[in-house]
Protein backbone atom coordinates (compact mmCIF):
# COMPACT_ATOMS: atom_id res chain seq x y z
CA UNK A 1 0.00 0.00 0.00
CA UNK A 2 2.94 2.13 -0.51
CA UNK A 3 0.82 4.89 -3.23
CA UNK A 4 3.30 7.10 -4.29
CA UNK A 5 6.89 8.59 -3.04
CA UNK A 6 7.16 12.49 -2.32
CA UNK A 7 9.11 14.47 -4.59
CA UNK A 8 9.42 17.62 -4.10
CA UNK A 9 12.09 20.42 -3.43
CA UNK A 10 13.41 20.21 -0.35
CA UNK A 11 12.02 23.94 1.00
CA UNK A 12 8.57 23.26 -0.46
CA UNK A 13 8.41 19.88 0.72
CA UNK A 14 9.25 21.11 4.33
CA UNK A 15 6.23 23.37 4.11
CA UNK A 16 4.17 20.01 2.90
CA UNK A 17 4.95 18.94 5.90
CA UNK A 18 5.21 20.35 8.58
CA UNK A 19 3.66 24.12 8.40
CA UNK A 20 0.79 23.34 6.24
CA UNK A 21 -0.22 20.49 9.18
CA UNK A 22 0.57 22.73 11.79
CA UNK A 23 -1.46 25.32 10.31
CA UNK A 24 -4.48 23.52 9.70
CA UNK A 25 -4.04 22.20 13.63
CA UNK A 26 -3.80 25.58 15.07
CA UNK A 27 -7.16 26.41 12.97
CA UNK A 28 -9.00 23.03 13.54
CA UNK A 29 -8.21 24.47 17.89
CA UNK A 30 -9.70 28.22 16.92
CA UNK A 31 -12.48 27.04 15.57
CA UNK A 32 -13.48 24.40 18.01
CA UNK A 33 -12.08 27.19 21.09
CA UNK A 34 -15.51 27.70 22.84
CA UNK A 35 -15.43 24.63 24.51
CA UNK A 36 -12.74 26.51 26.71
CA UNK A 37 -15.68 28.09 28.63
CA UNK A 38 -17.63 24.81 29.05
CA UNK A 39 -18.56 23.50 32.60
CA UNK A 40 -18.00 20.02 33.77
CA UNK A 41 -21.54 17.87 33.38
CA UNK A 42 -22.48 14.96 33.84
CA UNK A 43 -19.73 11.65 33.22
CA UNK A 44 -16.93 14.10 33.74
CA UNK A 45 -17.90 14.07 37.65
CA UNK A 46 -17.72 10.77 37.56
CA UNK A 47 -14.06 10.53 36.28
CA UNK A 48 -13.08 13.41 38.69
CA UNK A 49 -14.53 11.21 41.86
CA UNK A 50 -12.28 8.57 40.47
CA UNK A 51 -9.29 10.00 40.34
CA UNK A 52 -9.53 11.01 44.02
CA UNK A 53 -9.89 7.80 45.19
CA UNK A 54 -6.71 6.63 47.24
CA UNK A 55 -3.90 5.18 45.52
CA UNK A 56 -3.31 2.34 44.25
CA UNK A 57 -6.82 1.38 43.06
CA UNK A 58 -8.23 -1.28 40.84
CA UNK A 59 -9.10 1.94 38.21
CA UNK A 60 -5.62 2.36 37.71
CA UNK A 61 -5.90 -0.92 35.56
CA UNK A 62 -8.82 -1.02 34.26
CA UNK A 63 -10.38 2.59 34.10
CA UNK A 64 -13.81 4.00 35.68
CA UNK A 65 -15.96 2.18 33.64
CA UNK A 66 -16.60 -1.56 34.66
CA UNK A 67 -17.46 -2.67 31.32
CA UNK A 68 -14.98 -1.69 29.11
CA UNK A 69 -11.59 -1.19 29.05
CA UNK A 70 -10.55 2.59 28.95
CA UNK A 71 -7.69 2.96 32.03
CA UNK A 72 -6.37 6.02 29.55
CA UNK A 73 -9.00 8.46 29.29
CA UNK A 74 -11.07 7.33 31.93
CA UNK A 75 -8.49 7.15 34.46
CA UNK A 76 -4.92 8.49 33.37
CA UNK A 77 -5.96 11.38 31.61
CA UNK A 78 -8.26 12.81 34.10
CA UNK A 79 -5.53 12.76 36.68
CA UNK A 80 -3.02 14.15 34.98
CA UNK A 81 -5.29 16.93 34.16
CA UNK A 82 -6.41 17.40 37.61
CA UNK A 83 -2.54 17.35 38.39
CA UNK A 84 -1.79 20.10 36.06
CA UNK A 85 -5.03 22.29 36.63
CA UNK A 86 -7.12 21.16 40.37
CA UNK A 87 -10.58 21.73 39.06
CA UNK A 88 -10.31 23.92 36.38
CA UNK A 89 -12.48 23.16 33.62
CA UNK A 90 -10.88 25.62 31.34
CA UNK A 91 -7.20 23.39 31.87
CA UNK A 92 -9.06 20.63 30.93
CA UNK A 93 -10.87 21.70 28.05
CA UNK A 94 -7.18 23.13 26.88
CA UNK A 95 -5.56 19.93 27.14
CA UNK A 96 -7.95 18.08 25.07
CA UNK A 97 -7.74 20.36 22.17
CA UNK A 98 -4.40 19.76 22.24
CA UNK A 99 -4.93 16.80 21.81
CA UNK A 100 -7.15 17.15 19.15
CA UNK A 101 -4.78 19.25 17.05
CA UNK A 102 -2.22 17.25 17.42
CA UNK A 103 -4.89 14.63 15.51
CA UNK A 104 -5.14 16.68 12.35
CA UNK A 105 -1.27 16.87 12.37
CA UNK A 106 -1.01 13.31 12.66
CA UNK A 107 -3.75 12.63 10.33
CA UNK A 108 -2.24 14.79 7.76
CA UNK A 109 1.04 13.51 7.65
CA UNK A 110 -0.70 10.34 7.35
CA UNK A 111 -2.83 11.67 4.34
CA UNK A 112 0.35 13.18 2.92
CA UNK A 113 2.50 10.23 2.84
CA UNK A 114 -0.49 8.05 1.14
CA UNK A 115 -1.19 10.55 -1.90
CA UNK A 116 1.85 11.99 -2.03
CA UNK A 117 -0.07 15.58 -2.33
CA UNK A 118 -0.43 18.37 -0.10
CA UNK A 119 -3.85 20.24 -1.49
CA UNK A 120 -5.26 16.07 -1.14
CA UNK A 121 -3.80 15.97 2.49
CA UNK A 122 -4.98 18.86 3.36
CA UNK A 123 -8.76 18.03 2.07
CA UNK A 124 -9.13 14.88 4.54
CA UNK A 125 -7.63 16.86 7.16
CA UNK A 126 -10.26 19.72 7.07
CA UNK A 127 -12.75 17.07 6.28
CA UNK A 128 -12.35 15.46 9.33
CA UNK A 129 -10.87 18.30 11.47
CA UNK A 130 -13.29 20.59 11.22
CA UNK A 131 -16.40 18.05 11.28
CA UNK A 132 -19.19 19.40 13.61
CA UNK A 133 -19.10 15.57 15.10
CA UNK A 134 -16.78 16.86 17.29
CA UNK A 135 -18.85 19.17 19.28
CA UNK A 136 -20.03 15.77 20.76
CA UNK A 137 -16.91 15.09 21.98
CA UNK A 138 -15.13 18.20 22.86
CA UNK A 139 -18.15 19.11 24.68
CA UNK A 140 -17.01 17.84 27.82
CA UNK A 141 -14.13 16.04 29.85
CA UNK A 142 -15.51 12.46 29.49
CA UNK A 143 -14.87 12.98 25.45
CA UNK A 144 -11.48 12.46 25.87
CA UNK A 145 -12.25 8.51 25.31
CA UNK A 146 -13.03 9.50 21.75
CA UNK A 147 -10.26 12.48 21.55
CA UNK A 148 -7.60 9.94 23.13
CA UNK A 149 -8.80 7.11 20.75
CA UNK A 150 -8.80 9.69 18.00
CA UNK A 151 -5.02 11.02 18.11
CA UNK A 152 -3.58 7.68 18.84
CA UNK A 153 -5.47 6.13 15.78
CA UNK A 154 -4.17 8.58 13.46
CA UNK A 155 -0.95 8.24 14.71
CA UNK A 156 -1.14 4.88 14.11
CA UNK A 157 -2.61 5.92 10.76
CA UNK A 158 0.87 7.71 9.82
CA UNK A 159 3.25 5.30 11.47
CA UNK A 160 1.59 2.11 9.60
CA UNK A 161 1.84 4.66 5.90
CA UNK A 162 5.60 5.40 6.78
CA UNK A 163 6.57 2.06 7.55
CA UNK A 164 5.01 0.24 4.51
CA UNK A 165 7.15 3.31 2.92
CA UNK A 166 9.98 2.19 4.63
CA UNK A 167 10.11 5.20 6.11
CA UNK A 168 9.28 3.92 9.98
CA UNK A 169 10.12 1.22 12.27
CA UNK A 170 7.42 -1.48 12.87
CA UNK A 171 7.76 -0.94 16.90
CA UNK A 172 5.86 2.68 16.78
CA UNK A 173 2.81 1.11 14.72
CA UNK A 174 2.28 -0.99 18.35
CA UNK A 175 2.99 1.06 20.37
CA UNK A 176 0.45 3.63 19.12
CA UNK A 177 -2.24 1.04 18.46
CA UNK A 178 -2.19 -0.67 21.60
CA UNK A 179 -2.38 3.24 23.31
CA UNK A 180 -5.39 3.32 20.83
CA UNK A 181 -6.94 0.20 21.85
CA UNK A 182 -6.22 1.32 26.02
CA UNK A 183 -8.94 4.01 24.85
CA UNK A 184 -11.46 2.93 22.89
CA UNK A 185 -12.10 -0.55 21.99
CA UNK A 186 -13.37 0.63 18.48
CA UNK A 187 -10.17 1.13 16.74
CA UNK A 188 -9.81 -2.34 16.03
CA UNK A 189 -11.14 -1.05 13.11
CA UNK A 190 -7.91 -0.49 11.67
CA UNK A 191 -5.99 -3.59 12.00
CA UNK A 192 -9.86 -5.35 10.79
CA UNK A 193 -9.99 -2.89 7.72
CA UNK A 194 -6.35 -2.87 6.91
CA UNK A 195 -6.53 -6.80 6.74
CA UNK A 196 -9.42 -6.73 4.82
CA UNK A 197 -7.58 -4.36 1.91
CA UNK A 198 -5.35 -6.66 1.54
CA UNK A 199 -7.62 -10.05 1.08
CA UNK A 200 -9.15 -7.97 -1.37
CA UNK A 201 -5.02 -7.13 -3.05
CA UNK A 202 -4.92 -11.05 -2.25
CA UNK A 203 -7.96 -11.75 -4.54
CA UNK A 204 -6.35 -9.58 -7.31
CA UNK A 205 -2.72 -10.43 -6.85
CA UNK A 206 -4.16 -14.14 -7.33
CA UNK A 207 -6.43 -13.73 -10.53
CA UNK A 208 -3.22 -12.11 -12.18
CA UNK A 209 -0.68 -14.18 -10.39
CA UNK A 210 1.39 -11.81 -8.60
CA UNK A 211 3.31 -10.86 -5.28
CA UNK A 212 0.63 -10.69 -2.40
CA UNK A 213 1.85 -9.43 0.77
CA UNK A 214 5.49 -8.02 1.13
CA UNK A 215 7.54 -9.07 3.79
CA UNK A 216 6.26 -5.55 5.37
CA UNK A 217 2.65 -6.54 4.97
CA UNK A 218 3.35 -10.50 6.49
CA UNK A 219 4.86 -8.59 9.42
CA UNK A 220 2.58 -6.02 10.23
CA UNK A 221 -0.49 -8.90 9.66
CA UNK A 222 1.41 -10.51 12.31
CA UNK A 223 1.40 -7.70 14.64
CA UNK A 224 -1.77 -6.84 13.67
CA UNK A 225 -3.08 -10.36 15.13
CA UNK A 226 -0.76 -10.63 18.34
CA UNK A 227 -1.87 -7.25 19.29
CA UNK A 228 -5.68 -7.73 18.57
CA UNK A 229 -5.44 -11.51 20.80
CA UNK A 230 -3.34 -9.71 23.88
CA UNK A 231 -6.05 -7.10 23.92
CA UNK A 232 -9.12 -9.09 24.25
CA UNK A 233 -7.22 -11.56 26.30
CA UNK A 234 -7.03 -8.47 28.77
CA UNK A 235 -10.34 -6.68 28.17
CA UNK A 236 -11.69 -10.04 29.49
CA UNK A 237 -9.75 -10.41 32.33
CA UNK A 238 -9.66 -7.34 33.37
CA UNK A 239 -13.40 -6.16 32.94
CA UNK A 240 -17.11 -7.27 33.29
CA UNK A 241 -16.70 -7.87 29.31
CA UNK A 242 -19.20 -10.36 29.41
CA UNK A 243 -22.19 -8.00 30.48
CA UNK A 244 -20.61 -5.63 26.79
CA UNK A 245 -20.75 -9.10 25.01
CA UNK A 246 -24.38 -10.03 25.66
CA UNK A 247 -25.15 -6.69 23.85
CA UNK A 248 -24.55 -8.22 20.82
CA UNK A 249 -27.13 -9.77 20.44
CA UNK A 250 -29.13 -8.30 17.36
CA UNK A 251 -28.23 -6.63 14.09
CA UNK A 252 -30.20 -3.96 12.81
CA UNK A 253 -29.02 -2.33 9.29
CA UNK A 254 -31.04 0.75 10.22
CA UNK A 255 -28.58 1.73 13.13
CA UNK A 256 -25.89 1.34 10.61
CA UNK A 257 -27.32 3.46 7.82
CA UNK A 258 -28.35 6.05 10.71
CA UNK A 259 -24.63 6.53 11.72
CA UNK A 260 -23.30 6.74 7.90
CA UNK A 261 -25.49 9.14 7.34
CA UNK A 262 -24.99 11.05 10.29
CA UNK A 263 -21.26 11.00 9.57
CA UNK A 264 -21.93 12.51 5.89
CA UNK A 265 -24.13 15.17 7.11
CA UNK A 266 -21.23 15.96 9.69
CA UNK A 267 -18.84 16.94 6.99
CA UNK A 268 -21.44 19.13 4.78
CA UNK A 269 -21.58 22.62 6.01
CA UNK A 270 -25.60 23.01 4.78
CA UNK A 271 -26.82 20.24 6.67
CA UNK A 272 -27.61 20.20 10.50
CA UNK A 273 -26.83 16.93 12.40
CA UNK A 274 -30.67 14.87 12.64
CA UNK A 275 -31.98 16.28 9.60
CA UNK A 276 -32.94 13.83 7.38
CA UNK A 277 -30.42 13.15 4.35
CA UNK A 278 -31.51 10.89 1.78
CA UNK A 279 -29.72 7.57 1.44
CA UNK A 280 -28.66 7.86 -1.79
CA UNK A 281 -26.07 10.05 -0.39
CA UNK A 282 -24.72 6.40 0.86
CA UNK A 283 -23.06 5.71 -2.81
CA UNK A 284 -21.07 9.10 -2.78
CA UNK A 285 -18.53 7.04 -0.73
CA UNK A 286 -18.68 4.40 -2.67
CA UNK A 287 -18.27 6.40 -5.33
CA UNK A 288 -15.00 8.25 -4.35
CA UNK A 289 -13.27 4.83 -3.89
CA UNK A 290 -13.83 3.17 -7.32
CA UNK A 291 -13.05 6.63 -8.59
CA UNK A 292 -9.73 6.65 -6.54
CA UNK A 293 -8.30 3.03 -7.91
CA UNK A 294 -9.60 3.70 -11.35
CA UNK A 295 -8.13 7.43 -12.55
CA UNK A 296 -4.78 6.06 -10.22
CA UNK A 297 -4.39 3.17 -12.30
CA UNK A 298 -5.36 0.67 -9.15
CA UNK A 299 -2.04 2.23 -7.19
CA UNK A 300 -3.89 3.70 -4.56
CA UNK A 301 -6.75 0.13 -4.67
CA UNK A 302 -5.60 -1.12 -1.58
CA UNK A 303 -5.86 2.25 0.64
CA UNK A 304 -8.96 3.68 -1.15
CA UNK A 305 -10.50 -0.31 0.04
CA UNK A 306 -9.08 0.13 3.52
CA UNK A 307 -10.95 4.00 3.59
CA UNK A 308 -14.24 2.90 2.72
CA UNK A 309 -13.72 0.14 5.01
CA UNK A 310 -12.73 2.16 7.98
CA UNK A 311 -16.34 4.51 7.22
CA UNK A 312 -18.16 1.12 7.23
CA UNK A 313 -16.90 -0.42 10.15
CA UNK A 314 -18.07 1.93 13.08
CA UNK A 315 -21.68 1.99 11.59
CA UNK A 316 -21.12 -1.90 11.90
CA UNK A 317 -20.19 -1.99 15.33
CA UNK A 318 -22.96 0.03 15.94
CA UNK A 319 -25.61 -1.75 13.95
CA UNK A 320 -25.51 -4.76 16.08
CA UNK A 321 -24.77 -3.16 19.76
CA UNK A 322 -27.54 -2.14 21.70
CA UNK A 323 -26.80 1.51 22.21
CA UNK A 324 -28.94 4.12 22.96
CA UNK A 325 -29.31 6.60 19.39
CA UNK A 326 -27.95 9.21 20.87
CA UNK A 327 -24.34 7.86 20.66
CA UNK A 328 -23.81 7.44 17.53
CA UNK A 329 -22.16 10.58 16.88
CA UNK A 330 -19.34 8.88 18.71
CA UNK A 331 -19.60 5.92 16.38
CA UNK A 332 -19.81 8.32 13.48
CA UNK A 333 -16.85 10.68 14.39
CA UNK A 334 -14.58 7.54 13.64
CA UNK A 335 -16.38 7.05 10.02
CA UNK A 336 -15.17 10.33 9.37
CA UNK A 337 -11.76 8.98 9.21
CA UNK A 338 -12.28 6.83 6.06
CA UNK A 339 -13.77 10.06 4.72
CA UNK A 340 -10.80 11.76 5.27
CA UNK A 341 -9.21 9.02 3.09
CA UNK A 342 -11.43 9.11 0.23
CA UNK A 343 -11.41 12.58 -0.06
CA UNK A 344 -7.93 12.90 0.06
CA UNK A 345 -7.10 9.41 -2.36
CA UNK A 346 -9.95 11.32 -4.83
CA UNK A 347 -7.93 14.22 -5.27
CA UNK A 348 -4.56 13.19 -5.58
CA UNK A 349 -6.20 11.06 -8.22
CA UNK A 350 -7.80 13.63 -10.43
CA UNK A 351 -4.60 16.21 -9.88
CA UNK A 352 -2.23 12.92 -11.34
CA UNK A 353 -4.63 12.45 -14.18
CA UNK A 354 -3.95 16.13 -15.49
CA UNK A 355 -1.32 16.80 -17.29
CA UNK A 356 1.80 18.51 -16.12
CA UNK A 357 1.83 22.41 -16.94
CA UNK A 358 -1.22 25.10 -17.09
CA UNK A 359 -4.63 22.18 -16.75
CA UNK A 360 -2.90 20.30 -13.14
CA UNK A 361 -1.73 24.52 -12.13
CA UNK A 362 -5.30 25.17 -13.02
CA UNK A 363 -7.25 22.14 -11.27
CA UNK A 364 -4.77 23.00 -8.07
CA UNK A 365 -5.95 26.45 -8.01
CA UNK A 366 -9.17 25.77 -8.24
CA UNK A 367 -9.15 22.91 -5.26
CA UNK A 368 -7.16 25.35 -3.25
CA UNK A 369 -9.87 27.80 -3.36
CA UNK A 370 -12.91 25.07 -3.04
CA UNK A 371 -11.06 24.13 -0.01
CA UNK A 372 -10.44 27.56 1.62
CA UNK A 373 -14.37 28.19 0.88
CA UNK A 374 -15.16 24.95 2.46
CA UNK A 375 -12.46 25.21 5.68
CA UNK A 376 -14.31 29.00 6.37
CA UNK A 377 -18.28 27.49 5.67
CA UNK A 378 -17.22 24.27 7.93
CA UNK A 379 -15.45 26.50 10.80
CA UNK A 380 -18.60 28.94 11.27
CA UNK A 381 -20.94 25.76 11.49
CA UNK A 382 -18.19 24.60 14.36
CA UNK A 383 -18.71 27.95 15.65
CA UNK A 384 -22.22 28.42 15.39
CA UNK A 385 -22.59 25.19 17.13
CA UNK A 386 -20.47 25.72 19.97
CA UNK A 387 -22.49 29.16 20.63
CA UNK A 388 -25.81 27.46 20.11
CA UNK A 389 -24.74 24.52 22.38
CA UNK A 390 -25.84 21.86 19.15
CA UNK A 391 -24.59 18.45 21.54
CA UNK A 392 -26.26 16.92 24.70
CA UNK A 393 -23.11 17.82 26.52
CA UNK A 394 -22.40 21.52 25.59
CA UNK A 395 -26.23 22.09 26.56
CA UNK A 396 -26.42 20.21 29.71
CA UNK A 397 -23.39 22.14 30.55
CA UNK A 398 -25.70 25.20 30.76
CA UNK A 399 -27.18 23.54 33.81
CA UNK A 400 -24.20 22.29 36.01
CA UNK A 401 -22.60 25.28 35.62
CA UNK A 402 -25.52 27.45 36.83
CA UNK A 403 -26.24 24.90 39.24
CA UNK A 404 -22.65 25.38 40.63
CA UNK A 405 -22.45 29.10 40.84
CA UNK A 406 -25.41 29.06 42.69
CA UNK A 407 -24.18 26.63 45.25
CA UNK A 408 -21.14 28.43 45.31
CA UNK A 409 -22.67 31.98 46.57
CA UNK A 410 -25.08 29.65 48.89
CA UNK A 411 -22.38 28.01 50.79
CA UNK A 412 -20.03 30.98 50.59
CA UNK A 413 -18.79 31.43 54.58
CA UNK A 414 -20.84 28.42 55.81
CA UNK A 415 -19.90 24.91 56.61
CA UNK A 416 -22.43 22.68 55.43
CA UNK A 417 -22.26 18.85 55.46
CA UNK A 418 -24.82 17.96 53.27
CA UNK A 419 -26.87 19.90 50.27
CA UNK A 420 -30.32 18.33 49.57
CA UNK A 421 -32.34 19.25 46.48
CA UNK A 422 -36.13 19.96 46.05
CA UNK A 423 -37.75 19.49 42.80
CA UNK A 424 -34.84 18.78 40.60
CA UNK A 425 -35.26 18.12 36.93
CA UNK A 426 -34.52 15.14 35.29
CA UNK A 427 -32.12 17.24 32.81
CA UNK A 428 -30.38 19.07 36.31
CA UNK A 429 -30.06 15.93 37.60
CA UNK A 430 -28.27 14.14 34.37
CA UNK A 431 -26.26 17.16 34.12
CA UNK A 432 -24.74 17.60 37.73
CA UNK A 433 -23.72 14.02 37.36
CA UNK A 434 -26.24 12.26 39.65
CA UNK A 435 -25.37 14.66 42.12
CA UNK A 436 -21.52 13.20 42.20
CA UNK A 437 -20.89 17.15 41.40
CA UNK A 438 -21.36 18.24 45.07
CA UNK A 439 -18.77 15.53 46.38
CA UNK A 440 -16.38 16.61 43.87
CA UNK A 441 -16.71 20.44 43.52
CA UNK A 442 -17.77 21.21 47.36
CA UNK A 443 -14.98 18.55 49.45
CA UNK A 444 -16.46 16.69 52.55
CA UNK A 445 -20.07 17.81 51.27
CA UNK A 446 -22.39 15.29 50.56
CA UNK A 447 -25.81 15.74 48.41
CA UNK A 448 -29.29 13.89 48.57
CA UNK A 449 -31.93 14.93 45.88
CA UNK A 450 -35.78 14.55 47.04
CA UNK A 451 -37.21 11.57 44.36
CA UNK A 452 -33.90 9.62 43.62
CA UNK A 453 -31.73 6.87 44.26
CA UNK A 454 -34.31 6.23 46.40
CA UNK A 455 -34.32 9.01 49.10
CA UNK A 456 -37.15 11.51 49.93
CA UNK A 457 -36.95 14.25 51.77
CA UNK A 458 -39.08 15.06 54.86
CA UNK A 459 -41.85 16.92 54.92
CA UNK A 460 -40.54 20.23 55.55
CA UNK A 461 -37.54 20.09 54.96
CA UNK A 462 -35.35 23.58 55.91
CA UNK A 463 -31.77 24.75 55.85
CA UNK A 464 -29.95 24.18 59.33
CA UNK A 465 -26.79 24.76 60.55
CA UNK A 466 -25.32 21.59 58.64
CA UNK A 467 -27.80 21.25 55.36
CA UNK A 468 -28.60 23.58 52.86
CA UNK A 469 -31.79 22.65 51.25
CA UNK A 470 -32.53 24.20 47.67
CA UNK A 471 -35.08 24.00 45.49
CA UNK A 472 -35.00 24.46 42.04
CA UNK A 473 -37.74 26.81 40.57
CA UNK A 474 -36.77 27.40 36.89
CA UNK A 475 -34.85 25.46 34.25
CA UNK A 476 -31.18 26.59 35.96
CA UNK A 477 -32.70 28.69 38.89
CA UNK A 478 -32.35 27.21 42.53
CA UNK A 479 -33.89 29.43 45.77
CA UNK A 480 -32.87 28.44 49.40
CA UNK A 481 -35.63 27.00 51.60
CA UNK A 482 -35.62 28.78 55.15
Amino acid sequence: MADGKVTARPARDWLSRYVLPLCLAVLAFWSFRGTLDVFFVQDDFWFLSAVQQPLPNRMMLTGVLPDFFRPLPTYWFPLVNQFLWGLNPWGFHLSQLAVFALTIFALYRALYRVSGSAIAASFGAVTYGLAEAHLFTLGWIAGAIDVLAACFFALALWVVASYEAEKSPLWPVGVFLGLALLSKEIVVMLPLAWMGAQLARGMRAWIHRETWLTPRGQRLTILFGALLGVYFAVWIIFTTGHNSASQLLEVNGARAVYVLLNSLIAVLPGVKFYEPLSAAWLLAPVLLCVAAIVLSGGKRQAWAICALLLWLAPALVFAVTKKPADLQPYYGHFSIFGLAFLAALFVASVIERLRDGWPRRLAQAALVIGLAAYAWASAAVVQEGVLAHRSPALTQAVYSRAAYDQLVDFTAGKSYREIIFLDTSDLMWWSVGKGVMIPVMFSSVAAQFDGYAGYTAPPDTKTSGTALVVRQVSDTEFVVVK
